[in-house]
Order: structure tokens, then C-alpha cells, then sequence
């Protein structure tokens, strides 16, 4: 898959957090950065939907409430696979 830089700017107490990180895990900062892109992504797919059905017109409350279903399952669904 084709990948594509981008700049990103931290404060300095979460980049030494994210450097903590890095080294517990032998990883880079930008790999420990990537990795939690990744995991994050299907909540960034579930905002994605859910800004889509607002601008569709959709019903505020219930756009909400499987943005909420949504995300509850993709916890689950990490935790599974913790296992």
C-alpha cells in the first residue's frame, strides 16, 4: 500500500511520552505514532460515516448513537483480539 508523509507537531511532554514508549517497545517514535493511527483507525472510519450521514441529513441522535455503537464495537473487537 502506498503511503504518504505527513508533519505533525506534538508538545515536548507527549513526544518524551512517545519516546518512553519507543523505547520500552525497541520500536521508533514514528512507528509507536503509526501504530496508534492503525488502531484508531476504525473509530476514524466511524466518524467518517457518521460526518457523512450529518451532511446527508440524517437524524442527529441516531447518527450519534451508532457512532457510540460503532466505537463500543471496535473496542471489542480489539479486545478480542488481545486474546
Amino acid at each position: 500500500m502506498a503511503r504518504k508523509r505527513i508533519a505533525l507537531s506534538v508538545p515536548e511532554d507527549y513526544h518524551a511520552l512517545l519516546t518512553e514508549l519507543a523505547a520500552y517497545q525497541n520500536k521508533t517514535v514514528t512507528t509507536v505514532v503509526a501504530d496508534f493511527l492503525e488502531a484508531g483507525r476504525p473509530m476514524a472510519e466511524a466518524m467518517k460515516k457518521a460526518f457523512d450521514d450529518l451532511h446527508a441529513g440524517k437524524n442527529q441522535a441516531e447518527v450519534l448513537q451508532k457512532l457510540m455503537a460503532d466505537g463500543l464495537q471496535a473496542a471489542a473487537d480489539q479486545m478480542k483480539k488481545q486474546d
